[in-house]
């Protein structure tokens, strides 16, 4: 049976900088995405694809905030 010392070598522990980066790059690929989606959706719904109408709809929102 094993007992949970803290600060020991089987402790799971993230630092400050680590929850920063992570958060960061989440932050920045959900406005990447959120930028270039009406471009995506433009160029998806001038290709024969399943769901054509969803991405003409997303096509016509003017500002990547909306999205």
């Amino acid at each position: 049976m094993t007992h949970f010392v803290p600060g020991s070598a089987s402790t799971f522990e993230t630092s400050r900088k680590t929850l920063f980066l992570v958060a960061a790059l989440c932050v920045s690929s959900g406005a990447a995405v959120g930028y270039y989606l009406p471009a995506i959706a433009r160029f998806a719904s001038k290709v024969s694809i399943p769901l054509d109408d969803v991405f003409r709809t997303l096509e016509t929102f003017d500002s990547p905030g909306i999205v």
